[in-house]
C-alpha cells in the first residue's frame, strides 16, 4: 500500500503577500508550487505533486492554468510586481522633495523587505528563470529590469546631486540587487529544510 503523502500546508503564512494574486484554488495552487517550487527546483515538481498536495485531480490544475509553465509565470509576475510595487509605493511616500539617498534607502528596504517575508516566493523568482520557454522568459526578464532602471535613475540622479560617486551605475545596481536576494536565503530557507550554508534563524 501506498504511504500516504503529507500535505505541504497549501496556505503556508507568508508564501504569498495578502491581498496579492488571485483567490480560492488558483491561489492554493500558487501556494503549494511556490513551497515545492523552493524545495526542489521547478523540474522536481510534477503537476501530480502540486495537485496531491491540496486533494485535487491533476487535471484540475488545467482549469486554472494551462500548463505547470504557466503556473510558474503567474508566481514570478506576482513576485516581480509585488517587490517593485512595494518599492515604488516606498519612495512615493517620501514627496517630492526626497533626496536621491533618501528615495534609494526606501527603495533597498522596500526590497529587501519583501525578499525576507516572503522568501520562498523570492527564491523561486530569482531561482527558477531555466523552467520558463523563451517567450514567457523574455516577459519575466521585463519586470525585472523594470527594477533595474528604478534603481538606476535613482543612482544617477544621485550622481548628478553630487549624493553619489558612482563609476558603474549598472554594476552597482547589481550589487544591490545581489544582496536583496540573498536575503531570501537568510530567513526562511532552513525552515522548510533547504541548505543554503551557515546561516541559521537566530534561536538556533
Amino acid at each position: 500500500m501506498e504511504a500516504e503523502r503529507r500535505p505541504v500546508n497549501p496556505a503556508g503564512p507568508g508564501v504569498l503577500p495578502p491581498g496579492a494574486g488571485p483567490s480560492g484554488t488558483p491561489r492554493r495552487l500558487m501556494e503549494v508550487a511556490v513551497e515545492l517550487f523552493a524545495l526542489r527546483g521547478y523540474f522536481g515538481v510534477s503537476v501530480r505533486d502540486i495537485t496531491t498536495a491540496i486533494g485535487i485531480r491533476p487535471a484540475s490544475l488545467y482549469n486554472h492554468y494551462a500548463t505547470k509553465e504557466d503556473l510558474l509565470v503567474a508566481v514570478m509576475r506576482l513576485g516581480h510586481e509585488w517587490s517593485s510595487t512595494q518599492a515604488a509605493d516606498a519612495i512615493d511616500a517620501l514627496g517630492p522633495d526626497a533626496t536621491a539617498t533618501d528615495r534609494l534607502r526606501a527603495a533597498v528596504r522596500a526590497h529587501a523587505r519583501t525578499h525576507a517575508e516572503h522568501p520562498l516566493l523570492a527564491r523561486v523568482c530569482s531561482s527558477e528563470l531555466h523552467g520558463l520557454g523563451d517567450d514567457a522568459l523574455a516577459a519575466v526578464l521585463e519586470l525585472r529590469m523594470a527594477s533595474v532602471a528604478q534603481l538606476s535613475a535613482i543612482i544617477d540622479e544621485g550622481g548628478a546631486t553630487g549624493e553619489f560617486a558612482v563609476d558603474d551605475v549598472f554594476l552597482a545596481v547589481m550589487a544591490i540587487s545581489a544582496m536583496v536576494i540573498r536575503l531570501a536565503n537568510w530567513y526562511g530557507g532552513n525552515k522548510v529544510g533547504l541548505e543554503f550554508g551557515p546561516a541559521l534563524p537566530p534561536e538556533l
